[in-house]
């Protein structure tokens, strides 16, 4: 009789156990389905509360080799400090195994923080959820207890599936994080950002997109780009050349379209720069960068450029008018030299023979020498009158 009283017990607590994992699984399901519920710690510590009877069950993560920060407790924070310093926290993390305490007070290693709060048994389970990284759960009684094997089996489990869970909620957590930043990078990019997803199921675009789209940003249907690249592509300069290559993508989910330009048919609008290419298991990005600017800018520098050219022309036909001129002017200063030096050379000669022979020139000599000195002098005067006209 008393080995069938034995037995049933094992079996009922066996049973216990067995529904308690069932009901500990159940409550990790369900909290990594709902991803809008951010209170998990603490529905966790309570559910362990309950199943194991402990007076207060803590969540701590490791801050350094020897010290835990408690990052949730159930029901109550009994503990003076955030921070808890344990040689028995350092040991469980250090082999990864529970340890059981039944009577606190004669365990070989105690802690003022433990110890100046009711606690007569405690149970330490360590759990690793990253690399070199790792935490614990603090149960807690105020009375003196004795753990048996069910129940040391039992908080194994629950440490394989506190450890797994942990895991997954830390890695979805920073995953999280590197995609709040991503998007917050996204978003702030100057550049029109489209992601539209494998399926065509779902879409993003971030601020830019959204402005030149005419949508929110953030999460939307494909249907509503598509309509917008619809109207976009109906003011484009060329439209039917753009639907070819929209087509395509349709066609083949792995054309690649590099910088093609999407200007608006209206006077004065934007012109687009359209890249778009598959992304490995994600689905497609569409890339719009605004070159209005840019186009206007080499409009106004191919303007330049055409006036800059003309003006050279000018300047090169000027020169050689100039040139020519010049040429001109060396010719007609040729001749004037020319025509200067024969007047010159007679009013010499006449001079020399004035002043040889003066003493045997009569009067009337004298005076027909003069006469032609006087016409050869006005000769010089009239060509000299003529090129200061000439350069005036």
């Amino acid at each position: 009789a008393g080995i069938a009283v034995a037995i049933a017990v094992y079996l009922y607590f066996l049973f216990r156990k067995q529904r308690a994992i069932l009901e500990l699984v159940g409550l990790f399901r369900q909290r990594w389905e709902n991803d809008s519920d951010h209170n998990y710690p603490a529905e966790l510590l309570a559910f362990l509360q309950a199943a194991t009877g402990a007076d207060t069950v803590s969540l701590l993560f490791e801050a350094d080799a020897v010290t835990a920060e408690v990052t949730a407790t159930f029901p109550t924070n009994p503990f003076p400090s955030s921070y808890l310093t344990h040689e028995i926290y350092a040991e469980a993390t250090e082999q990864q195994q529970s340890i059981f305490i039944s009577n606190y007070a004669t365990y070989k290693h105690t802690s003022y923080i433990l110890s100046s709060i009711p606690t007569d048994a405690a149970v330490f389970v360590p759990f690793q959820y990253a690399e070199n990284r790792s935490g614990a759960i603090l149960f807690l009684w105020k009375k003196t207890r004795k753990f048996n094997r069910v129940f040391r089996a039992y908080i194994e489990q629950v440490r394989c599936h506190v450890e797994a869970y942990i895991r997954v909620h830390d890695l979805v957590t920073r995953f999280s994080v590197l995609e709040a930043r991503y998007a917050a990078v996204l978003a702030t990019m100057s550049q029109a950002i489209v992601l539209i997803d494998e399926q065509r199921v779902s879409a993003w675009v971030n601020d830019t997109a959204g402005q030149l789209l005419g949508l929110p940003p953030g999460y939307t249907e494909p249907h509503r780009i598509a309509s917008a690249m619809n109207r976009l592509t109906q003011e484009a300069v060329n439209p039917d050349a753009l639907r070819e290559t929209l087509s395509s993508i349709y066609r083949n989910s792995k054309s690649i379209i590099d910088h093609i330009e999407w200007a608006s048919a209206q006077p004065g609008g934007r012109v687009l720069r359209v890249s778009s290419r598959p992304v490995t298991k994600s689905g497609r990005v569409w890339m719009f960068d605004d070159i209005t600017q840019l186009k206007q800018t080499e409009a106004k520098l191919r303007l330049a450029h055409e006036e800059i050219l003309e003006t050279v022309s000018t300047l090169e036909q000027v020169n050689r008018q100039l040139l020519h001129v010049n040429r001109e002017k060396d010719d007609f200063l040729g001749i004037a030299a020319h025509d200067l030096k024969n007047p010159l050379s007679g009013i010499l000669g006449i001079s020399q023979i004035i002043a040889e022979d003066i003493e045997l020139l009569s009067a009337e000599d004298i005076r027909e020498y003069a006469q032609l000195i006087v016409g050869r002098t006005s000769t010089m005067f009239r060509l000299i009158t003529d090129l200061l006209n000439i350069n005036a």
